[in-house]
């Protein structure tokens, strides 16, 4: 019985020794890692108690090969309040040397940070800073996951309903 396994387990290592040379190739120095930013927040239906908004990501592919994205995870706090989090497992891929917007549909409940927003919103024309962190993963059988933290400013007439 050893030796009819013995044929099995050299293929075996075999195949794990050309996967690992595989990952170094395209693990190179020439890959660079996606840019990756919160471009809009927009209200779809606000009451008291809920909130439904839908967040834009914006991929950007700066390599030459197209990128397939299986999940996001993902949390963003407008001026230190954390609007939302939670992970989408929709896959789809950023065309190389390209981008690809991906709109997150979010609930979440501001209530207890209704003071902050509200004074946030009392002047549609400045600049709220946000920070989007979270985490990307890459690939189809051998991925890797990227980390996220980008910062950066939302004007509120942006997510300010009509």
């Amino acid at each position: 019985m050893l030796r009819t396994a013995l044929p099995i387990i050299k293929i075996s290592l075999l195949l794990m020794l050309l996967l690992q040379s595989g990952c170094a190739l395209f693990s190179g120095s020439q890959y660079r890692e996606p840019e990756i930013s919160l471009e809009q927040v927009e209200v779809e239906k606000a009451s008291l108690w809920e909130q439904r908004l839908a967040l834009t990501i914006r991929v950007d592919n700066p390599n030459s090969v197209s990128l397939p994205i299986n999940k996001l995870i993902y949390s963003v706090d407008l001026d230190g309040v954390l609007l939302a989090s939670g992970q989408s497992n929709s896959s789809f891929t950023v065309p190389a040397n390209g981008h690809r917007r991906v709109t997150l549909p979010v609930r979440t409940n501001l209530w207890r940070h209704i003071k902050r927003i509200v004074k946030m919103l009392e002047k549609p024309d400045n600049p709220v800073p946000y920070r989007l962190r979270g985490e990307v993963k890459t690939g189809m059988l051998f991925g890797q996951t990227l980390t996220v933290d980008r910062s950066g400013h939302l004007l509120p007439n942006q997510f300010i309903p009509d």
